[in-house]
């Protein structure tokens, strides 16, 4: 049987494909409960709360995100979105840098 971090995030996946993005980003948190250190569903908790243009809930995750892996490209690139959709280029620029700096091949 699944645990309970397995089905929140399953269910907060469901919500998510069905584009119910509140209800993906609180499994999301539920699940987060139980793993606050996975690095990987907060990130896909970012995604449920941008979708839901939540964007500065989406920005403190993103940045919890690298508080747990400053390494994380996709964490870099997800916070670079989020400053670049709030008008804060100078910011983004800085955080696509990241990205770079973290992944030199990754070209978008």
């Amino acid at each position: 049987m699944a645990d309970e971090f397995t089905t929140c995030c399953d269910r907060a996946r469901t919500h998510a494909r069905r584009g119910r993005f509140a209800e993906a980003a609180a499994a999301y948190r539920e699940a987060l409960a139980h793993r606050p250190d996975d690095v990987k569903t907060r990130l896909d908790l970012v995604l449920a709360l941008r979708r839901h243009r939540r964007v500065a809930e989406a920005e403190v995750e993103a940045r919890a995100a690298l508080a747990l892996a400053p390494s994380s490209a996709g964490a870099w690139e997800a916070l670079a979105d989020l400053l670049f959709e709030q008008g804060r280029a100078a910011e983004a620029v800085e955080a696509f840098r990241a990205v770079l700096g973290v992944r030199p091949d990754h070209a978008r």
